[in-house]
């Protein structure tokens, strides 16, 4: 008895028809929140009426037949702690026989397994959750290692791929990616895995029924407690005909402003002439006839933007690589916006060291775009910066500023074609779509366009692309 009261779970003799506590253990005094003086030597109801229903017949049973019970995670209302609760316990009714064999009583041996019971049905919740998540998401889920292989069954995905289980293992799932966009996505996933950011992209697959089709992908990195890269978990979304939209849309800009730079180009012609025969006779006339230009060399540049955004969404935007002196390229481009803006200095720092390889026209379009960005968006500044760097094979170009900046759920989305940060769509103009051709022009260099800002502490913009290609 002295070693049963020691016991770490907790053991109780009950005796008779009335189960009469002959002794209880400490543990099993704690497990009912009772004193040993008000517990020990009472029948077992009286002190805990509250178990009589639950408890009651499997005693009897025990009693009568000697057959012992066990019960796992029972749920048994008890009061403790001032107040009743339902708490779930694993325990044993024991038979206990005399010498002649009679069954006087019970011994019952019970664990507490509460705590274990609501950390197994939270996971169980969490688990069905998940589930609902999963069935609610309109699109395939995945889930790929901290390697970013993809392994284990993935039924959705062999439901639309029609791969097998041994085809999509491992890299396998990039078989189904159209060639155009296989590089693409393994670059760009690649990057996700070293940076451990989360993966968004769009990419053609080619389907079991329909083919190739456009899906748009997000995948989020899962975390290991010590920080390392468990898995990640993906969904492919289909944006087919989201894409088929888009086409037609860019077809129609692409026709329209085609047939908008027959008449913009007579007439700037028409306004040069009148600009240089007003110039001499009629200096007020000959301003409007500047200004008109103006206007119409801003039409025609948006017209160009329009032109290279269907041209992208088309696949026919032109490159033309050659290998040029690229401080040169930035020199000239520094002057020739610095001739036109008049309220800001460019101040220009670093050097690359090597010729580049690149489209230098293309280029010079992305640079172009980032100081006039520069310039527009800081209006209360005097100067912005460009700074070149090179590092081995690849060069960085930095464009700094110290205007309004951009806020941290519109700065996600700036390199997003026709995306406008809403809190400046009044007062600045623009369609929104330079740096999505910038970030375009840049990839297609395989590099990086990425921007740091703050609202208020100006914006810095970065790419950076191999010396050569």
């Amino acid at each position: 008895r002295n070693t049963m009261k020691q016991a770490p779970v907790g053991i109780a003799i009950l005796r008779g028809l009335q189960y009469i506590v002959e002794m209880a253990n400490d543990a099993y005094l704690q497990l009912v929140d009772k004193k040993e003086n008000e517990f020990v030597g009472n029948p077992l109801f009286d002190t805990l009426p509250e178990v009589e229903e639950a408890v009651h017949a499997l005693l009897d049973n025990v009693l009568n037949t000697g057959v012992p019970y066990h019960g796992n995670e029972v749920p048994i209302p008890v009061n403790r702690y001032g107040k009743q609760e339902v708490f779930y316990f694993d325990f044993l009714y024991h038979p206990l026989k005399e010498e002649d064999g009679k069954i006087s009583g019970v011994i019952a041996i019970v664990t507490e397994v509460t705590e274990k019971v609501e950390t197994r049905k939270k996971i169980e919740e969490s688990e069905q959750r998940f589930q609902a998540a999963v069935e609610a998401v309109e699109g395939i889920l995945w889930t790929n290692n901290g390697k970013g292989e993809m392994e284990g069954e993935q039924s959705g995905w062999a439901s639309l791929t029609g791969q097998t289980y041994e085809e999509y293992q491992g890299y396998g799932w990039a078989r189904t990616v159209h060639p155009d966009d296989a590089q693409p996505t393994l670059d760009a996933w690649n990057e996700a895995l070293q940076e451990r950011k989360i993966f968004i992209f769009e990419h053609r697959v080619k389907t079991k029924v329909e083919g190739y089709k456009y899906f748009s992908i997000r995948a989020i990195p899962l975390l290991n407690p010590d920080g390392s890269l468990r898995e990640w978990v993906g969904v492919h979304s289909d944006i087919q005909d989201q894409k088929v939209r888009e086409e037609k849309k860019d077809e129609f800009i692409s026709i329209a402003s085609h047939e908008m730079k027959t008449p913009l180009t007579t007439a700037k012609a028409y306004l040069q002439m009148l600009e240089l025969i007003l110039a001499e006779n009629n200096e007020d006339a000959s301003l409007y006839a500047k200004k008109a230009n103006q206007s119409v060399n801003r039409l025609n540049e948006l017209i160009s933007e329009l032109l290279d955004v269907s041209k992208i969404r088309l696949g026919k935007l032109n490159y033309t690589f050659t290998t040029f002196n690229f401080n040169e390229m930035i020199e000239s481009t520094v002057e020739n916006i610095q001739l036109t803006s008049l309220t800001h200095s460019i101040i220009k720092t670093g050097q690359v060291n090597d010729n580049v390889t690149g489209d230098i026209d293309r280029l010079q379009q992305v640079v172009i775009n980032l100081l006039t960005n520069a310039i527009k968006y800081s209006p209360g500044a005097e100067k912005v910066f460009i700074n070149l760097a090179q590092e081995k094979d690849s060069i960085t170009v930095t464009v700094k500023d110290a205007g309004i900046g951009i806020a941290q759920q519109s700065l996600d989305k700036i390199f997003e074609k026709y995306h406008r940060v809403e809190e400046h769509a009044v007062h600045f103009q623009g369609l929104g779509i330079g740096l999505f051709i910038s970030y375009e022009i840049i990839q297609r260099h395989h590099g990086r366009l990425w921007a740091e800002s703050k609202p208020g502490k100006g914006s810095t913009f970065y790419f950076t692309i191999p010396v050569k290609q």
